[in-house]
C-alpha cells in the first residue's frame, strides 16, 4: 500500500480519466490477500483551485460509465488468480 508522507493518505494504484470524471483505483490487503477499491469523482475548478466533487451531472454520465467500465476491466486484468 502506497501513501503520502506529507498527509498519510493512501495513493491510487491506477488512475483513468475521461473529461472532468476520473476514476481511482487503489490496491489494500485483506485477510484473503491484496483487493481493490475504487473511487469515482469529478475534477472541477472553482475561484482558481482545482476541487473534486462525488456527484455527477446528467452530461458526465456517459464518461462516468466509460470510467466505470475501464476500471472494471483493469481491475480484472491485475487481480491475483487463485
Amino acid at each position: 500500500m502506497r501513501r503520502n508522507k506529507m498527509t498519510n493518505q493512501q495513493k491510487p494504484t491506477h488512475e483513468i480519466r475521461f473529461g472532468a470524471v476520473k476514476a481511482a483505483i487503489f490496491e489494500s490487503d485483506g485477510r484473503k490477500g491484496p483487493f481493490h477499491s475504487i473511487t469515482f469523482s469529478r475534477l472541477y475548478k472553482a475561484e482558481g483551485t482545482w476541487r473534486r466533487s462525488h456527484s455527477f451531472s446528467g452530461r458526465e454520465l456517459p464518461d462516468l460509465a466509460k470510467a466505470l467500465t475501464a476500471a472494471s476491466t483493469w481491475v480484472l486484468e491485475h487481480e491475483v488468480k487463485e
